[in-house]
């Protein structure tokens, strides 16, 4: 059964160029299909990102292996899955 989330969290690069422009399309389409979108910064302390990724279906991270490694973290001890789109240059 497919079941489309009924929250997520976005999370973006903050200085890769294009990131910006694709977490707003990707907002719009999940807004567009009554998902409640929270644009989150990677670079919040801990409690911040905890609470503000509490209760998402989904975290959508945006940018390379280090941004993916960096959210990871910080949100292990959470139950959400994590969607990497890759806007990196190096990768490993």
């Amino acid at each position: 059964m497919r079941r489309i989330p009924a929250s997520i969290a976005l999370f973006a690069k903050p200085d890769s160029p294009g990131a910006a422009e694709l977490l707003a399309h990707i907002a719009a389409f999940f807004a567009s299909r009554s998902v409640e979108t929270r644009v989150m910064d990677s670079r919040a302390d801990q409690a911040s990102i905890s609470s503000g990724v509490s209760g998402c279906d989904l975290a959508v991270v945006i940018g390379g292996d280090g941004s993916m490694i960096a959210v990871g973290r910080r949100l292990m001890s959470l139950d959400v899955p994590i969607w990497g789109v890759n806007m990196g240059t190096l990768g490993f």
